[in-house]
């Protein structure tokens, strides 16, 4: 048995490195291009090298960072090099989540194929790795942060759950407060409202477990409140409103999440063991509910800090754990209809980003599996649809790419064609196992058709020309850059007045944001007009990115002109600036530096 169990093991391992450089090949890996890694990371270089930074107002703030996951991650940068720790970091992660969600599926009863299949079908799965339905943050990014450093700890804590080792969960939980303490405790307080729904009678199992979670969190817990921080969630609002307020959800992102927790709802009802995910799921929706109302509440804004849409993946990825369970004994029926009908379902459920009614029609084909007239109804539904789509712009809210069309148009004729008793003889395996293979094949056409442009398209060097003759200036020469640029702190190696990423302060230190909402606004910006600007621009970017058409992510910022010189030369001088950074368009009347297609570099003084 023990022996048995190894090779398993094994045999799942080595299946999760696949599904990790699968997934680094489908999607990429990036360092240094992220808002959020380039924000972080001048801390880890200043923690390997003293000498940087010294005149940057933020890395003072950003080393009584709520977190110690950037003094981990210093740590073992200076051991094999930040570059390096990066990468294996990230890429062990990911391969300890494949690892997870294999045997999050076989602790819901399923068996070593089907659970095989639930990894298999987690590859595909767009919100995973791209943009999820509610918060619009994937679980597997294509970098390294705090973030996705947490998600494969969060996951083993809800297999720990799901195991019912509730008290040792939620220390696990405790523990990752200390690098990560925005999904520690939002996860904390969903899988307890869980239990509490389903087994109130666990309730001095919860008590135990919060208490060991608080102890577990003791040394995070005394950064955040032995220093006095606090977020400002009203600059959170300004900067990022579409991850906080339901209000700037655009109408594609309702619909598609509405279909998303409808296909979901579907696959736990198919699941034996039913019951604990209907009690998540319903936890879930409970505090989704809770962060929307708290939304148009102002005295309720606080709340919005605890991000609670950020739950949105691991729901999700808890279908796709039970999927492999509720699809392979269907998948494994002989009779063609029932055979095709699981078919359409896998198919849709592993495209990725797949549109809303596709999500709806998949849900129903599980639903009334039983019932013959409602599936060719649904097989002609679908064959229509498919018929449609192929004359609508795939950029449409209910357009889909033609070879997603056509593939829905085949088999959506087929599973109709079949329930109407068109082919009773019952498919052999080879049958079975040929449809099978080619309907995989032609799932997976969208990821690598995705990858090789992905591979194609030109990339923005690591470090720019610019930011490599700046590195050359001394290391305490202050750089004013444009605010509509990121990174260039980071990249330069070199202090940097004010960057558009710094807004992140706001999560943990009201002052520290507030003072950079002041340099800000000495750069140009201003907050009134930014807000409404910025606002609707992040919701038209969120609508085209879920109609399969993503664009550039706008900022809301206005260029620099002859007139801003005056005020530029004074904010130089206040502060001793050396140098001034613009886009390559800007026409100031200093002293050009250094000149490229992106940006030029100014003499300040």
């Amino acid at each position: 048995m023990r022996i048995s169990l190894l090779k398993e093991n094994g045999a799942v391992l080595a299946a999760s490195f696949v599904f990790a450089a699968a997934s680094a090949a489908v999607y990429g890996y990036t360092f240094a291009r992220s808002l959020n890694q380039v924000f972080y990371l001048p801390s880890v270089l200043a923690a390997l090298d003293s000498s940087l930074f010294p005149a940057d107002p933020v890395l003072q703030a950003l080393r009584s960072a709520p977190t110690f996951f950037w003094n981990f991650l210093a740590q073992v940068s200076a051991l094999i090099g930040l570059e390096r720790a990066c990468f294996w970091l990230w890429f062990l992660g990911r391969v300890a989540a494949g690892f997870l969600t294999y045997k999050t599926a076989r602790l819901l009863g399923a068996t070593p194929a089907a659970a095989a299949l639930s990894l298999g079908l987690a590859l595909p799965a767009g919100d995973l790795f791209t943009t999820s339905a509610l918060a619009g943050d994937p679980m597997f990014k294509a970098d390294l942060d705090q973030t996705s450093f947490a998600w494969p700890l969060v996951l083993l804590a809800i297999a720990l759950w799901i195991a019912g080792r509730r008290v040792l969960s939620l220390v696990s939980l405790g523990l990752l407060a200390n690098f990560n303490l925005m999904l520690s405790p939002v996860t904390a307080v969903w899988l307890c409202l869980s239990s509490l729904l389903r087994e109130p009678r666990d309730f001095k199992k919860l008590v135990a477990g919060t208490a060991a979670y608080f102890l577990a969190a003791v040394p995070i817990l005394w950064r955040l409140f032995g220093r006095g921080l606090m977020g400002d969630i009203g600059i959170l609002l300004v900067c990022t409103p579409q991850s906080y307020l339901t209000s700037h959800w655009p109408p594609e992102k309702w619909i598609r999440a509405g279909g998303q927790i409808f296909l979901l709802t579907c696959l736990f009802l198919k699941l034996p063991s039913a019951g604990r995910l209907f009690a998540l799921l319903i936890a879930a929706l409970f505090v989704w509910m809770i962060n929307a109302l708290a939304g148009f509440i102002p005295s309720l804004h606080w709340l919005l800090s605890f991000q609670f849409f950020r739950l949105d993946v691991a729901v999700l990825w808890l279908g796709l754990a039970c999927a492999g369970q509720v699809l392979l004994p269907r998948l494994a029926r002989r009779e063609a209809d029932r055979f095709l009908a699981a078919l359409a379902a896998a198919w849709t459920l592993a495209y990725p980003l797949s549109a809303p009614l596709l999500l709806v029609w998949a849900g129903l084909l599980l639903l009334f599996e039983e019932n013959r007239r409602v599936r060719m109804a649904l097989g002609l539904v679908g064959a229509f649809y498919g018929t449609i789509a192929l004359c609508l712009p795939p950029d449409s809210l209910w357009g889909l790419f033609p070879t997603t069309a056509l593939i829905l148009l085949i088999l959506a004729s087929l599973a109709a064609a079949t329930a109407a008793g068109c082919c009773e003889r019952p498919l052999g395996a080879g049958v079975r196992g040929l449809v099978l293979a080619m309907t995989g094949v032609l799932a997976l056409l969208p990821l690598l058709e995705a990858a090789f442009l992905w591979r194609c398209e030109p990339k923005r060097p690591a470090v720019t020309a610019a930011e490599i003759w700046a590195r050359a200036k001394p290391p305490d020469t202050l750089f004013i850059v444009a605010p509509g640029y990121f990174g260039f702190r980071f990249r330069s190696r070199r202090p940097v007045y004010a960057e558009w990423t710094d807004f992140a302060l706001a999560t943990w230190d009201s002052s520290a944001a507030q003072g950079w909402m002041a340099r800000m606004a000495e750069l140009g910006v201003d907050w009134r007009s930014f807000q409404a600007a910025h606002g609707q621009g992040v919701r038209d970017w969120e609508a085209s990115l879920l109609r399969r058409a993503p664009g550039e992510r706008p900022a809301g910022f206005q260029s620099w002109g002859p007139g801003d010189a005056a005020r530029l030369a004074a904010l130089a001088g206040r502060v001793k600036a050396g140098y001034i950074v613009a886009p390559a368009q800007s026409q100031l009347p200093f002293p050009v530096l250094f000149r490229s297609d992106e940006m030029l570099i100014y003499a300040a003084r």
